[in-house]
């Protein structure tokens, strides 16, 4: 009878201990401007035309739609482009745009250039919306000093010059723990957010690169797995009365 109460015991803690699946946000090394091994579904954004985003950007993984304000490409410069060349996304204050997937996806990662608080994301799964600020980044320790000043510009030692030097550059990644945890789109916004190479898998992959956050939903037991676990355990502790007796 004492194994009979231990083992219900034993499946309260189990089946009361919630389980947690979702987003996980992760920070590659400095230096890294590129997402993992073998995604060929990257956008550069060094075959659109600079300037004001006025019409929908097509890709083989999803469509780009500007929703408001000037969003738009710019050319290499200090506060974007990764590898110091080409194009990148550029997104003032009081833009947005929303990049909506072909089919959902386990994987989205992008480079983060001259990052600040106001640069935010609204990540829409196959379950549930999510919102993150990147002043997640700014106060994790998986931001590192070596992190700070666009390793493809050559920063100056005075702030005097341009304050980039004091901003983050880093590729962020966005893992999916789960098939309802996968990407169905993820808007953009915020003020003065720079981005570039926007890389995507449809695959579910393990988390890789330093820690920042996990979000998501909070997933427990449905109530009939209890119920017949506890049913079990009672017919288990009336066979064993019976054998008593």
């Amino acid at each position: 009878m004492k194994t009979v109460v231990a083992l219900f015991a034993l499946s309260l803690c189990l089946f009361s201990s919630p389980l947690f699946a979702g987003l996980i946000f992760t920070l590659s090394d400095p230096d890294i401007a590129v997402g993992p091994a073998g995604a060929s579904n990257v956008e550069t954004f060094d075959r659109q035309s600079r300037g004001r985003i006025s019409n929908n950007i097509i890709t083989d993984f999803g469509v780009y739609r500007a929703l408001q304000g000037g969003v738009r490409i710019n050319g290499a410069n200090k506060w974007g482009g990764a590898d110091g060349n080409g194009n990148y996304l550029f997104i003032p204050a009081g833009g947005a745009i929303e990049l909506t997937f072909n089919n959902p996806v386990g994987y989205f990662g992008f480079w983060w250039s001259a990052g600040d608080a106001g640069n935010k994301l609204t990540v829409n799964t196959v379950s549930e919306t999510l919102e993150f600020t990147t002043s997640d980044i700014l106060n994790s320790p998986a931001l590192t000093p070596e992190h700070f000043g666009n390793p493809f510009w050559g920063n100056p030692d005075s702030r005097d010059d341009y304050h980039a030097s004091w901003e983050p550059f880093a590729f962020v990644n966005l893992f999916a723990e789960t098939g309802a945890d996968a990407l169905t789109s993820i808007r953009f916004y915020g003020s003065n957010f720079e981005s570039d190479n926007h890389t995507v898998l449809t695959t579910i992959l393990p988390s890789s690169g330093a820690f920042i956050s996990r979000v998501g939903i909070q997933s427990v037991p449905e109530p009939s797995a209890l119920a017949l676990f506890s049913f079990a355990l009672l017919l288990m502790c009336r066979k064993a009365k019976i054998v008593m007796q």
